[in-house]
């Protein structure tokens, strides 16, 4: 819409002998009152007539020579239904708006929309505006928060806003309004917390429409109704997109869904033709950030934990055990697995599908030397899994067995004894001496005794181990 004003602007200052007119096409009734207007500036006989066809009284007169040179701007145009079928209850003889956009060699109409389908239908040359480049974007926010600001945080902010230019005024009204700076700002926005305040804020812009909606909240909200009530089936798949991080969304992450739900594969319109998300060249799918942040925010406390244990489902089922030759699916999936680990919220739900996710993730992030990560995942599974199913548990054990490597792999060498010892002890009481999770133990407590000097305890879990190989070798010749 701005982009549409100032090239409004821009033709009625170069070219004067041009009339500018304005349509907003986001329903029936503004489309027909804007025809009106134009109707009445331009004196179309019969347009006092309770029963003329206003909108056809307009079309005829801009297709004819009359009208002059003109340019038509059509704003916000896009509900497809409206320019595909005349308004239920219309009299008989009314058409879709569709067939009352003039085709004159005088003339010229600009439409602005965010469903595809609409531009593709009414359009013969479609022009897609892309995010703004981030030096684009700075230079906007340094012009509308208008204070001296420090570049590397203010990039971090306009990384959160999605470059978004709606997203920028309205950070630079809040900033206004609060007395803010840039950092303040950032700090305060980085909170989940805050978002749902900062983004249900009202604010207005120069060449705002006056029945357009004043807050992000209230903007990304139409398009999810108007989804909502067209294409019921998709919902689904963007509230599960929530919970995954917003970009390079595989496929198969989606697929799973109900046996009605949409098929990605197959009919990705509904769900980009509002522009809600974009599909790219490498099979997956990528959601704004403000889109994320909206939809989480307008989902009620039972529709998020359906569709976070939805989301779980998915990556338990998708990400592997974390070997090395599963390594480049662990890497495209391990980042919605990291966002979906951030919904604590998930873990009194479904301990076990969780516990699975972390151990596989914390494997490959071991294997991969991130050893950090490894340990923090580890931990809080092992916490997790003891919490809901007790120490002594196959799975808590396992867990545990997982936490002291990564802690011996982090070099915490007295940290990793601890946790062997307490977790040999157990196995030994919970499995038995010659279970093979149980030996297992030995033999890493052997190699940690042996990293840290620790020669006679290494040489006790050694011989330990040697005396069960000798007896299980013992039964074998006996059979």
């Amino acid at each position: 819409t701005q982009i549409a004003l100032e090239y409004a602007y821009l033709t009625r200052q170069n070219q004067p002998d041009t009339s500018v007119l304005w349509v907003n096409g986001n329903s029936y009734t503004r489309f027909q009152q804007d025809y009106m207007q134009i109707a009445t500036a331009a004196n179309i006989p019969g347009i006092g007539d309770a029963k003329a066809d206003i909108p056809r009284l307009s079309h005829e007169w801009l297709q004819s020579n009359e009208s002059g040179r003109w340019i038509m701007v059509l704003d916000c145009a896009d509900d497809f239904d409206i320019y595909l079928s005349p308004p239920a209850g219309s009299p008989e003889g009314h058409a879709a708006h569709g067939a009352y956009l003039p085709w004159n060699p005088n003339g010229s109409i600009l439409i602005t929309t965010q469903t595809r389908g609409v531009a593709r239908h009414l359009a013969n040359k479609v022009i897609v505006i892309y995010p703004m480049r981030q030096n684009e974007a700075l230079e906007m926010l340094q012009k509308t928060v208008e204070q001296d600001m420090d570049q590397p945080v203010a990039r971090k902010l306009l990384g959160l806003l999605g470059y978004l230019p709606l997203a920028i005024c309205l950070a630079a009204n809040f900033m206004k309004s609060q007395q803010l700076s840039v950092d303040e700002f950032y700090d305060l926005y980085q909170k989940k917390s805050n978002q749902s305040r900062i983004l249900s804020s009202q604010f207005s812009d120069m060449g705002q429409d006056y029945d357009a909606p004043t807050s992000i909240l209230g903007t990304f909200q139409i398009s999810l109704r108007t989804l909502e009530s067209r294409h019921p089936e998709s919902t689904p798949l963007l509230h599960t997109m929530s919970f995954f991080d917003i970009d390079r969304i595989p496929f198969s992450l989606l697929e799973e869904q109900e046996a009605d739900s949409l098929q990605l594969y197959d009919t990705p319109a509904p769900l980009t033709i509002v522009s809600l998300i974009n599909t790219g060249e490498d099979s997956g799918v990528s959601i704004h950030r403000l889109v994320h942040a909206v939809i989480r925010e307008t989902m009620d406390e039972e529709t998020t934990m359906r569709f976070a244990n939805e989301a779980l489902r998915s990556l338990s089922a998708k990400v592997p055990s974390g070997d090395f030759a599963e390594w480049d699916v662990c890497t495209l999936l391990y980042p919605h697995a990291k966002a979906l680990f951030e919904f604590r919220q998930i873990e009194d739900t479904n301990p076990e599908q969780l516990s699975l996710l972390f151990h596989n993730t914390g494997r490959y992030l071991l294997g991969r030397g991130e050893y950090w990560q490894a340990q923090e995942k580890s931990e809080r599974v092992y916490y997790l899994l003891k919490k809901y199913f007790g120490p002594e548990h196959s799975l808590t054990l396992s867990s545990l067995h997982s936490l002291a490597g990564a802690f011996q792999s982090l070099g915490e060498y007295s940290k990793a004894q601890q946790l062997y010892e307490q977790a040999l002890e157990t196995m030994e009481k919970a499995l038995g001496p010659d279970h093979p999770s149980t030996l297992n133990t030995v033999n890493n407590l052997e190699s940690l005794y042996k990293a840290q000097g620790k020669l006679s305890e290494a040489e006790q879990m050694y011989q330990r181990a040697l005396a069960k190989k000798e007896r299980t070798s013992a039964n074998s010749n006996r059979r």
